[in-house]
């Protein structure tokens, strides 16, 4: 059954975002008093029946609750570099949200291609993914800003593992030991990090880390990256 995503307003009532309305009614068919599942993108998978079709935001009541699931099933996010090519980095979003992942963090470095970005856009192919792929937590999208302030902003962050992928880099990033804490991987543009931004990673206690023997674009690094973090993180509980 399809799956959508909408928010809980009140106990045993939803609503459909309007784009999830349109989506619903309109492509699908569905009218009121038809029976869906839904998600609030917070862990929680619901059984629901359409009270009407209001086209700013159908309203769900809330039949039964399916399943839950009471945190997260990854803490890796990733700050990455959007590529110069929009269909790749659109690709890396989807499969990011498919292997898991909790936040994603676009950055523009000094060696970046592509500074602009269509964030709705983004948003909505994050959350399409969710969907798409049955899980039940949706993916924090953050807003597009400058690396120089991205790493002290994460670095600020306690409890946290901070990683960026280099080719210098001497440990394997799926021999990284997270610890419970949460994991943020750092991915570089076309044109790698600079000296300048190498530098401020690691003042600010970021670890490099290698993917491998050979050069791979930045939306292949960020997926391999984030599987074989999250391959680690199970292998370890």
């Amino acid at each position: 059954m399809q799956l959508f995503y909408g928010s809980v307003v009140s106990e045993g009532l939803a609503v459909l975002s309007e784009s999830e309305t349109r989506h619903c009614m309109k492509v699908l068919r569905k009218g009121k008093g038809d029976e869906i599942r839904l998600t609030d993108g917070k862990g929680h998978l619901f059984r629901g029946r359409i009270l009407d079709g209001h086209k700013k935001g159908a309203s769900v009541q809330i039949i039964e609750l399916i399943e839950s699931k009471a945190t997260p099933e990854t803490f890796v996010n990733l700050a990455f570099a959007p590529t110069k090519n929009s269909s790749r980095f659109e690709w890396l979003l989807e499969k990011a949200v498919e292997v898991g992942v909790k936040r994603l963090l676009p950055f523009v470095g000094m060696h970046s291609e592509r500074r602009k970005i269509n964030s709705e856009r983004s948003a909505g192919i994050v959350l399409s993914a969710m969907k798409q792929s049955g899980r039940l937590w949706l993916p924090e999208w953050l807003p597009l800003q400058k690396l120089s302030d991205a790493i002290p902003r994460v670095a600020a962050e306690e409890n946290s593992l901070k990683i960026a992928a280099a080719q210098s880099g001497e440990i394997a990033v799926g021999d990284l030991d997270a610890g419970g804490r949460e994991v943020w991987v750092f991915i570089g543009p076309e044109g790698d990090f600079s000296e300048q931004e190498y530098q401020l990673m690691h003042e600010n206690g970021f670890i490099f880390v290698t993917l491998g023997d050979f050069r791979l674009r930045t939306e292949t690094a960020g997926l391999v990256a984030l599987t074989l973090l999250n391959s680690a993180i199970q292998n370890k509980k």
